[in-house]
């Protein structure tokens, strides 16, 4: 790790926190020993991740800044009155650097601080294609920025279309301990896990994204051919009805158990309790519960785009990748092998660990971060 020495303690400002990302990305820097203080504009919610209840700061502390963004004008900023550009100069002017998170990296410039984007597909997929005023504000404030971090493989795709070339892979950090957690015990049915919203029916740009529909038709046929299963899902998502009507119809009522929506406590308890965790079909990568579930030592089914990963990564995660009803059906088959299933859940818990462990994330951006400031003379 790079010693910063020259000013001393490095200060990064973070704006935004789309899905609690700015509280996590401070604990980064934080538990490196950077001062990583949290813009939190007045109308943002005050989420946190999902998996990491323990990053919202101690009663008292200093570090979350709430400042009220509603005179920055159009755009996030980009057209923004004068003063108003100077009170967000006067909020960061203490600052190194600033990192941008999502949307909030067209208010960027005017900190007039050297600043890094970090890039959500959301966004990407917006913003980043839109032809609108906020679209192109948003691409100008992108190409200004001095890296832009990008966390799923497939987002260089959109990137390249934007022309975006200054940018870097960062992994999205992942509390994960040294020690993997044990399967539950060997039994004669298998429990498979399907945690996130059934929303299988959504389409996002005319693309079918969670085509859960197939998923449930492999169950079937695993069931039909003698296999026992039980289906855990979460009673959360626009298409449960329409799903427990698909569910009734290929005859699997009998082998699923639906759940409440479910607290942080109570889904790491259902995660703990599968021998197989369901993630996205579509969506070619890894989404957050997928990642939480590896990091458990848990076997994950889902479909990732595993020449894109091979680029960002240099290998490919250890998950059973499946897209087509015939994939996952084989996928389903081959998890009911107990020695499969412990031999995969120690390969994915060493894949996190290696790549998204969050000490190394911040280590990696602490150090990134120390020679970009000594090298522009930021200080």
């Amino acid at each position: 790790m790079s010693t910063y020495t020259p000013g001393g303690l490095l200060r990064v400002a973070l704006l935004g926190n789309t899905a609690g990302t700015g509280y996590l990305f401070a604990r980064c820097l934080r538990n490196q020993g950077a001062r990583a203080d949290l813009f939190l504009a007045s109308d943002e919610e005050d989420a946190i991740p999902p998996f990491a209840p323990n990053v919202r700061p101690p009663a008292g502390s200093d570090w979350v800044i709430r400042w009220d963004p509603s005179g920055m004008g159009g755009a996030g900023g980009m057209f923004a009155k004068r003063s108003e550009k100077a009170t967000l100069r006067k909020l960061a002017g203490e600052y190194h650097m600033v990192q941008a998170i999502g949307a909030t990296v067209v208010a960027a410039p005017s900190t007039e601080k050297p600043y890094v984007h970090l890039a959500l597909s959301g966004d990407l997929r917006g913003l980043g294609l839109e032809d609108s005023p906020n679209g192109k504000a948003y691409r100008k404030a992108i190409q200004g920025a001095a890296t832009i971090f990008y966390m799923q493989p497939e987002q260089v795709r959109i990137l390249n279309e934007i022309s975006a070339v200054k940018r870097e892979f960062l992994p999205y950090p992942v509390q994960v301990a040294s020690a993997r957690p044990a399967l539950r015990p060997t039994n004669p049915v298998l429990r498979v896990f399907h945690p996130a919203r059934v929303d299988w029916a959504e389409f996002e740009r005319e693309r079918l994204l969670k085509s859960g529909d197939r998923f449930y038709r492999a169950c079937a046929r695993f069931t039909a051919e003698g296999g026992q299963l039980e289906l855990v899902l979460v009673d959360r998502g626009r298409e449960s009805e329409a799903t427990r009507r698909i569910i009734d119809k290929l005859g699997l009522t009998h082998s699923t158990t639906w759940l409440p929506h479910l607290d942080r406590m109570e889904l790491a308890r259902q995660l703990m309790e599968a021998d197989v965790i369901v993630d996205d079909f579509d969506a070619p990568s890894l989404g957050m519960i997928a990642l939480e579930s590896m990091a458990a030592g848990r076997p994950v089914l889902g479909y990732v785009d595993l020449a894109a990963y091979e680029i960002a990564y240099g290998d490919q995660p250890p998950i059973m990748c499946a897209r087509t009803e015939t994939e996952l059906f084989a996928s389903i088959c081959q998890a009911c092998d107990p020695a499969f299933r412990e031999q995969i859940a120690a390969a994915a818990h060493y894949w996190v660990w290696t790549h998204h462990r969050e000490e190394a994330v911040g280590e990696r951006l602490l150090d990134m971060y120390t020679n970009r400031v000594l090298t522009q003379g930021a200080i």
